[in-house]
């Protein structure tokens, strides 16, 4: 999965939350997402809002994506 700035290398599932680990463009860094709802942040680095909504997007379509092949 991909947008315009970030992508899911890879994901991982706990029972009450999701750890993502997120490439993002504007650093070329991955960075760790743990993630159970709401507005996401990548471990050590601030984002706007509007990344942070880019972000939320991405992790919810992944999600409902990695649900419909189980």
């Amino acid at each position: 999965m991909t947008t315009q700035n970030f992508k899911v290398s890879k994901s991982k599932k706990y029972e009450f939350y999701t750890e993502y680990t997120i490439w993002f463009k504007g650093t070329n860094k991955e960075y760790i997402c743990n993630h159970n709802g709401g507005l996401p942040k990548l471990d050590g680095k601030r984002l706007s809002e509007r990344l942070r909504c880019e972000l939320s997007d991405l992790l919810e379509e992944h999600f409902l994506n990695s649900l419909s092949y189980v």
